[in-house]
């Protein structure tokens, strides 16, 4: 297994590769959370909020237990913004917790006439 490694709810600046979920270090004992990756797709003026380059498309690297709204607050994207939030093609809200191997789709409501 592969991942960060958190004492006490804070990141450790160290990566582990074991196949423990817990390991000893310093006497203390410190729990592993497993990565996850998700694909992220934004649409029209969100897009600015992934790296240019990536036409609205990128994948992340997750601690296992990340919501949406958790991934929307860390590229930035502000929560008076309205969005339509898809996971794996069905509508969800912020507070949903995202697995291994989701599709995110976000893009803000469109309207035409």
């Amino acid at each position: 297994m592969r991942g960060r490694l958190y004492l006490r709810g804070h990141p450790l600046l160290l990566q582990y590769r074991t196949g423990r979920e817990s390991v000893s270090v310093a006497g203390a004992q410190v729990y592993a959370m497993a990565a996850i990756n998700i694909t992220i797709r934004l649409f029209t003026v969100l897009q600015q909020y992934l790296t240019e380059g990536t036409r609205g498309r990128a994948t992340l690297s997750l601690s296992e237990g990340t919501s949406v709204g958790q991934v929307l607050d860390r590229l930035g994207i502000p929560q008076d913004i309205p969005t339509i939030i898809l996971v794996n093609g069905a509508q969800k809200n912020r507070d949903h917790v995202l697995c291994n191997g989701d599709e995110l789709t976000v893009f803000p409501p469109i309207a035409g006439g």
